[in-house]
């Protein structure tokens, strides 16, 4: 009776901090959702997720629990992929304003420094 109390916290723990993540795009965090009520229910009637598993034409519940796993990971993988790529773009950007930036005051101080130094 321990075992599922420990792991309905954990999923429930997970459920407040995906709800917490601001940053996590709308459908992968309808599928995290899902996934951890499901979870939660699965965790209380596993003999559910074996007869959904058969249904579906997989051996074991347990199997099928995996399965489900592995394309929430690559989702989520792929979500995080997306977020670098463009705070990539991001620091680009950044970089390229700063390098403009120092460009034209380097010119502005040359030119004022020059017209000092004319007779």
């Amino acid at each position: 009776m321990i075992a599922p109390l420990l792991f309905t916290l954990a999923l429930f723990s997970s459920l407040v901090y995906i709800h917490a993540q601001t940053r996590l795009l709308g459908p992968i965090r309808l599928g995290l959702y899902a996934v951890i009520i499901a979870g939660i229910f699965f965790v209380w009637s596993p003999d559910y997720a074996t007869w959904i598993a058969n249904a579906m034409g997989i051996g074991r519940g347990a199997d099928l629990i995996y399965y489900i796993w592995m394309v929430l990971s690559l989702a989520v993988f792929i979500n995080i992929h997306l977020k670098l790529k463009e705070n990539v773009t991001l620091v680009t950007q950044l970089a390229r304003q700063m390098a403009i930036a120092d460009a034209q005051r380097d010119v502005a101080i040359g030119s004022a420094t020059q017209k000092r130094d004319l007779p």
